[in-house]
Protein backbone atom coordinates (compact mmCIF):
# COMPACT_ATOMS: atom_id res chain seq x y z
CA UNK A 1 0.00 0.00 0.00
CA UNK A 2 1.06 3.31 -0.80
CA UNK A 3 -0.34 6.33 -0.45
CA UNK A 4 -1.05 9.25 -2.92
CA UNK A 5 1.75 11.27 -3.78
CA UNK A 6 2.45 14.46 -2.16
CA UNK A 7 4.92 16.99 -1.42
CA UNK A 8 6.33 18.30 2.06
CA UNK A 9 9.47 20.76 3.05
CA UNK A 10 12.22 19.16 4.23
CA UNK A 11 14.91 21.59 5.28
CA UNK A 12 13.57 24.44 3.09
CA UNK A 13 13.82 21.77 0.14
CA UNK A 14 10.20 20.41 -1.66
CA UNK A 15 10.40 16.53 -1.68
CA UNK A 16 7.88 14.41 -2.95
CA UNK A 17 7.23 11.77 -1.27
CA UNK A 18 4.39 8.64 -1.39
CA UNK A 19 3.68 7.26 2.53
CA UNK A 20 3.84 3.73 3.05
CA UNK A 21 1.58 1.03 4.56
CA UNK A 22 -1.43 1.32 6.75
CA UNK A 23 0.19 3.45 8.94
CA UNK A 24 1.11 5.98 6.57
CA UNK A 25 5.07 6.36 7.40
CA UNK A 26 7.14 8.29 5.32
CA UNK A 27 10.74 7.04 5.01
CA UNK A 28 12.20 10.21 3.71
CA UNK A 29 11.23 11.84 6.67
CA UNK A 30 12.24 9.06 9.01
CA UNK A 31 14.23 6.90 7.67
CA UNK A 32 17.18 7.60 9.91
CA UNK A 33 15.27 7.48 12.95
CA UNK A 34 14.05 3.90 12.14
CA UNK A 35 17.24 2.52 10.72
CA UNK A 36 18.88 4.34 14.08
CA UNK A 37 15.68 2.35 16.22
CA UNK A 38 16.22 -0.94 14.52
CA UNK A 39 12.63 -0.66 13.34
CA UNK A 40 13.28 -0.83 9.66
CA UNK A 41 16.78 -0.70 7.42
CA UNK A 42 14.91 0.23 3.84
CA UNK A 43 11.75 1.62 2.75
CA UNK A 44 10.71 -1.83 1.09
CA UNK A 45 10.94 -2.73 5.19
CA UNK A 46 7.83 -1.08 5.19
CA UNK A 47 5.74 -2.69 3.34
CA UNK A 48 5.77 -5.50 5.88
CA UNK A 49 2.61 -5.19 7.64
CA UNK A 50 4.37 -6.20 10.85
CA UNK A 51 7.19 -3.63 10.36
CA UNK A 52 4.75 -1.05 8.95
CA UNK A 53 3.12 -1.00 12.20
CA UNK A 54 5.85 -1.25 14.15
CA UNK A 55 7.48 1.99 12.32
CA UNK A 56 3.66 3.60 12.57
CA UNK A 57 4.14 2.93 16.62
CA UNK A 58 7.61 4.45 16.87
CA UNK A 59 6.68 7.52 14.78
CA UNK A 60 3.49 8.04 17.14
CA UNK A 61 5.62 7.71 20.30
CA UNK A 62 8.44 10.19 18.98
CA UNK A 63 4.69 12.44 18.58
CA UNK A 64 3.39 11.71 21.70
CA UNK A 65 6.88 13.07 23.61
CA UNK A 66 6.61 16.55 21.62
CA UNK A 67 5.54 19.51 23.06
CA UNK A 68 1.52 19.65 23.22
CA UNK A 69 0.16 20.79 19.85
CA UNK A 70 -1.69 24.33 19.93
CA UNK A 71 -4.90 22.30 19.20
CA UNK A 72 -4.88 19.43 21.41
CA UNK A 73 -6.05 19.07 24.92
CA UNK A 74 -4.23 15.80 25.48
CA UNK A 75 -1.00 14.32 24.81
CA UNK A 76 -2.73 11.20 22.83
CA UNK A 77 -4.73 14.07 20.66
CA UNK A 78 -1.50 16.02 20.30
CA UNK A 79 0.36 13.17 18.75
CA UNK A 80 -2.57 12.32 16.37
CA UNK A 81 -2.67 15.82 15.32
CA UNK A 82 0.89 15.75 14.34
CA UNK A 83 0.74 12.21 12.75
CA UNK A 84 -1.61 13.30 10.08
CA UNK A 85 -0.08 16.48 9.50
CA UNK A 86 -2.31 19.30 11.03
CA UNK A 87 -5.67 20.87 12.45
CA UNK A 88 -7.84 17.76 11.51
CA UNK A 89 -9.16 17.74 14.79
CA UNK A 90 -12.63 16.54 13.97
CA UNK A 91 -11.14 13.54 12.44
CA UNK A 92 -8.66 12.64 15.60
CA UNK A 93 -11.37 13.23 17.80
CA UNK A 94 -13.07 10.27 16.20
CA UNK A 95 -10.32 8.52 16.28
CA UNK A 96 -9.41 9.68 19.98
CA UNK A 97 -12.72 8.24 20.77
CA UNK A 98 -12.38 4.87 19.02
CA UNK A 99 -8.90 4.32 20.94
CA UNK A 100 -10.93 4.81 24.34
CA UNK A 101 -12.66 1.85 23.87
CA UNK A 102 -9.91 -0.21 24.15
CA UNK A 103 -8.20 1.33 27.07
CA UNK A 104 -8.50 2.02 30.58
CA UNK A 105 -9.23 6.17 30.86
CA UNK A 106 -7.23 6.14 33.83
CA UNK A 107 -4.41 5.04 31.71
CA UNK A 108 -5.30 6.76 28.26
CA UNK A 109 -5.24 10.12 29.46
CA UNK A 110 -2.11 12.10 30.32
CA UNK A 111 -2.14 15.78 30.76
Amino acid sequence: LEHEPTTIDMNGKKVKIRAVGLSGVVWEWWGSKLKDAGVAETRGDLFDPVTNIKAGAFVYNQMYKMEMHKSAQYKDESALLRYFGGDYISYVQKIDAKIATFTRPNLYRKH
